[in-house]
């Protein structure tokens, strides 16, 4: 993908490229596709990474040695199902070597199967495969975002994951992207039943996730959260109407966001970690009250 530019706004301390990888969902990799054509000057993302469709659940467990059977599946899907089964997307971040790592959680609404120990997350790309009938049958566990244990889960996935994201990626600045499922649509209106019950519901179940990310990531985490007058669904959507998908000022405010938001230097990096209470993270924490209206 090329390089994306914004209008000539200031930056907060860095180069002219962030690089930048993701591992979420349709709702941060959208924004890539909605802004402007480079431009000769101004800061711009380099989107180097995208993983999706996989749980922080799943990729905390071992890896599928399992027979591998994808059919026809080909592309973004292939790649998908196999970064999912191999567990590969943590090494994968680190190897693209970026400035900022953006988190969302929308995918962690997908059910999931257990087989040994090895958790598998049940995407639409993986159920177009000739192995969905067979692990739907033999699994011994099933997990939803609803399921009381997935909460655990994900807290014992996130802690493990998330200190080694850190120590792996000294440099990078790691980003929540706390994308809401929304009953609201763009000019008025609201999403029909079911499809409003279902986004309360994964809204309620995926909140608790944000604060056990907000832990296991510490003071490296900055948090976005969407200005609510711009959380509505767009019923033009390319993918469609549903809770998760925005309309178009939603994507600008979140590029805006990743563009403007405070890089962290390797030296501060050290100071944060050696010194918990530094004036380094007073100062982090004034940055994201001011940029984001929250504190650290």
């Amino acid at each position: 993908m090329a390089p994306i530019s914004m209008d000539g706004q200031a930056v907060i301390g860095v180069t002219d490229v962030r690089r930048v990888a993701i591992w979420g969902s349709c709702v941060t990799r959208d924004a890539f596709a909605l802004v402007d054509e480079p431009e000769a000057s101004g800061p711009r993302l380099d989107l180097v990474y995208y993983g999706a469709r996989s749980s922080w659940v799943s990729q905390g467990s071992v890896p599928w040695s399992g027979g591998v059977d994808m059919g026809d599946l080909s592309g973004f899907g292939r790649r998908m199902v196999a970064e999912d089964l191999d567990k590969t997307i943590p090494k994968m971040l680190v190897e693209s070597a970026p400035d900022l790592v953006v988190f969302d959680l929308i995918d962690e609404r997908l059910p999931l199967l257990r087989q040994g120990s090895t958790w598998v997350t049940l995407s639409d790309y993986i159920m177009q495969t000739p192995m969905a009938e067979p692990l739907k049958s033999q699994a011994v566990e099933r997990s939803g975002l609803s399921d009381p244990r997935r909460r655990k889960m994900f807290e014992a996935s996130a802690r493990a994951l998330g200190p080694q994201l850190l120590r792996a990626l000294p440099k990078a600045t790691f980003i929540l992207h706390a994308a809401p499922y929304t009953t609201r649509v763009d000019g008025g209106g609201q999403l029909p039943e079911p499809a409003a019950g279902w986004a309360r519901e994964l809204e309620l179940g995926q909140q608790p996730l944000f604060d056990l990310l907000r832990e296991s990531l510490g003071p490296r985490l900055v948090v976005l959260t969407p200005p609510e007058e711009l959380s509505v669904a767009d019923p033009n959507h390319r993918w469609g109407l549903s809770s998760y998908h925005y309309a178009e000022g939603y994507y600008r405010w979140l590029i805006r966001e990743l563009v403007e938001v405070p890089l962290v230097t390797a030296a501060e990096t050290s100071l944060a970690d050696a010194h918990p209470g530094s004036e380094f993270l007073s100062r982090i924490g004034t940055l994201r009250r001011r940029v984001f209206g929250q504190g650290g």
